[in-house]
Formats: C-alpha cells, sequence, structure tokens
C-alpha cells in the first residue's frame, strides 16, 4: 500500500499580523502629517461660513473664516510649518479682500504683492528665508489694512498700528520656527483687527 503524503497547511496569522501592522503605520503616518494644518486646509470645515452675512446683510465668508481661525483657544496650539503659513496668509488675503469690497476701497496693489510672497513659502519648504518672505507678506497685508481703516474707521487706528508693528517685529534673516510667537501675533491681530472692522 502507498503511503499518502499529507503536506502541512501554512499558517495565515503572520500575514494576518503583517497586514494589520501595516495599516496601524499608514493610519499613524496619515494623522502625524495631517494634524498641524488641519484647522486650516480642511475646506469643509469653512464651507458653512460662506453663507454668513454682516450687518449690512453682505456675504462675509472669507473674514469670518479668518477670525474664527486665529481665536484664543487655536492660536497656541498651531505649530506653524510652511504649508500651515502658506494657507494662513492666503486666508488673510481673501479676508481684506473680502472687507476691503465690503468698504468700496481697493487694496489689489498691496494684495497681490502679498499673495507673490505667500506663494515663495510653498515653493521650496527647506528654503532658509521664509520669515523674509512673510515679513515682506505681512507688510504689504498690514498696509492695506492701515489704508481701510484710515479711510472707514478711524477709531481703529491704534489696532491697524499694531498690526503693522507686529509685521516689522518679524525678523528676516531667522527661521520661522524661532519666531513662531512673533508670526503667531501678527495673523492674531490681523484677525482681531478685521473682527472690529465687521462689527462697525
Amino acid at each position: 500500500m502507498a503511503e499518502i503524503k499529507i503536506e502541512k497547511k501554512k499558517p495565515v496569522w503572520p500575514w494576518i499580523l503583517l497586514a494589520a501592522v501595516i495599516v496601524v503605520l499608514i493610519i499613524w503616518w496619515i494623522a502625524a502629517n495631517n494634524n498641524d494644518d488641519r484647522l486650516i486646509t480642511d475646506e469643509t470645515t469653512w464651507v458653512e461660513e460662506d453663507t454668513i452675512m454682516n450687518h449690512r446683510n453682505e456675504p462675509i465668508g472669507d473674514v469670518k473664516t479668518y477670525v474664527m481661525m486665529w481665536d484664543e483657544n487655536t492660536m497656541g496650539s498651531l505649530a506653524l510649518d510652511h504649508v500651515l503659513t502658506n494657507n494662513a496668509l492666503t486666508r488673510l488675503i481673501n479676508a481684506v479682500k473680502a472687507q476691503a469690497e465690503i468698504d468700496g476701497y481697493d487694496v489689489n496693489a498691496d494684495l497681490d504683492q502679498a499673495q507673490e510672497h505667500a506663494d515663495f513659502v510653498m515653493r521650496d519648504p527647506y528654503e532658509t528665508t521664509h520669515a523674509d518672505h512673510i515679513r515682506m507678506a505681512a507688510e504689504s497685508i498690514s498696509t492695506a489694512l492701515l489704508n481701510i481703516q484710515k479711510a472707514n474707521y478711524p477709531n481703529l487706528e491704534q489696532e491697524a498700528k499694531k498690526v503693522q508693528d507686529d509685521a516689522q517685529n518679524i525678523k528676516p534673516g531667522v527661521l520661522t520656527l524661532d519666531q513662531q510667537q512673533e508670526v503667531k501675533r501678527f495673523f492674531k491681530d490681523a484677525a482681531d483687527l478685521l473682527d472690529k472692522m465687521n462689527d462697525e
């Protein structure tokens, strides 16, 4: 009688374990890379704001969106990187444009310059001159805000001057990571000024 060879089945559990580890690593990687800029880059967070109206019955989605980003609760928890900084600058530029339209004031020349500098921040994440471009963008934005303030909000002179001082306190030649508080202060004070302009 011939012997029948029974082949042992190879265990499946090592493959299941390997697949589980890979899934966990992918989830961890996605969470680690999206954590810092989730607040600003998640477009769905801000969609409903586009329908908000101000006391003049005009849409102020960009202004409210920006102001909400820089309230006291979120500001301290944000860790600036090139993506978040670019997004914050772009959203601020859009908010200032929206406010200028509400007030019938043309600030496009200043804001076009600001957008060029904001875009530079995204071109090369390893570039060491980001702070130089952030400062130049901040100065153009603060000039636009100051002009809107002078034309329409004479009682907000101190607030506009504060934003201008914040822009000048961003030091060129110093890494953005080494002056996060100064950059955040500029974003926050600009949000406060826009908020007050909108409440007038």
